[in-house]
């Protein structure tokens, strides 16, 4: 059950990275002028 509740957390938390990592990149392509690459799935 530890594994589990490990492995669990740690996807979790890179799925989390993975979705400000989108953002991040998103917000500098507005910057720039250009359209995002990303959609927004958190609204």
């Amino acid at each position: 059950m530890n594994e589990l509740e490990t492995f669990c957390r740690a996807t979790l938390g890179r799925e989390g990275r993975v979705s400000e990592l989108k953002q991040e990149v998103n917000e500098l392509l507005e910057q720039l002028g250009k359209n995002k690459n990303y959609r927004d799935y958190s609204k």
